[in-house]
């Protein structure tokens, strides 16, 4: 269900912010994600959404293809098992703060931690996994670090203008996401070029553990 909580969190935006945006379903599971009825009445809402079954191999390749069509002057990747948080309030956040430019954009990211009490009771805790901003604008001038320490966590945190041509390499076995921040604060790395958001402002919630991870993943199947 966890795409289905994304579109369903997205229809509840301004619908003039929806018509700024481009949604793209990149579908690599063994079986589609979604119906095409879903389709249809999701798209009743959002004007700009697509479905792309990937019949390339692996997600890496999937990422990088749904970059590279992509129509817009940013892109945004957001996994699954994560959403973001107050989205009608928070697109407009979002956009408001592209409008100045920047060429990168950090949200804040919660971290969703499960706790099964019993077989019917569980317990969500929520933590802020993002640092402040002093923090993070060391990592990222020194973004040598950021391969001991990963400051960002997925690749939901940032909104990235596409002119940089930075990709996920799909020869990595792991850690292929601390491989884009490197590279990425190799090329951008002043504060003239970077947006913080607060967690007032925007953040978004995230499910990954140890299993569907981006990084863990590929260690796993390595």
């Amino acid at each position: 269900r966890g795409l289905i909580n994304i579109l369903d969190s997205f229809i509840c935006c301004k619908k003039k912010d929806l018509n700024f945006i481009e949604i793209i379903i990149g579908d690599d599971s063994p079986r589609k994600l979604i119906s095409k009825e879903e389709l249809i009445y999701y798209g009743k809402y959002i004007p700009n959404l697509k479905y792309l079954k990937n019949n390339r191999k692996g997600f890496i390749n999937n990422w990088n293809n749904l970059i590279n069509i992509s129509k817009g002057k940013y892109y945004w990747l957001l996994c699954h098992d994560e959403v973001l948080n107050n989205a009608n309030d928070s697109l407009t956040k979002i956009l408001g703060a592209l409008e100045r430019g920047k060429s990168l954009l950090i949200l804040p990211i919660i971290k969703v931690y499960k706790y099964k009490i019993s077989k019917r009771i569980k317990i969500d805790f929520f933590i802020k996994h993002t640092f402040n901003k002093l923090f993070l604008t060391f990592f990222i001038q020194n973004n040598i670090f950021i391969l001991f320490l990963n400051v960002i966590g997925p690749p939901s945190a940032m909104i990235v203008d596409k002119n940089i041509k930075i990709r996920y390499r799909k020869d990595l076995k792991w850690l292929v996401d601390v491989d884009y921040y490197f590279k990425l604060f190799e090329y951008i790395n002043n504060d003239n070029y970077i947006e913080f958001l607060s967690q007032q402002n925007a953040s978004v919630s995230s499910n990954q553990n140890f299993n569907n991870s981006l990084t863990k993943l590929l260690k796993k199947n390595k």
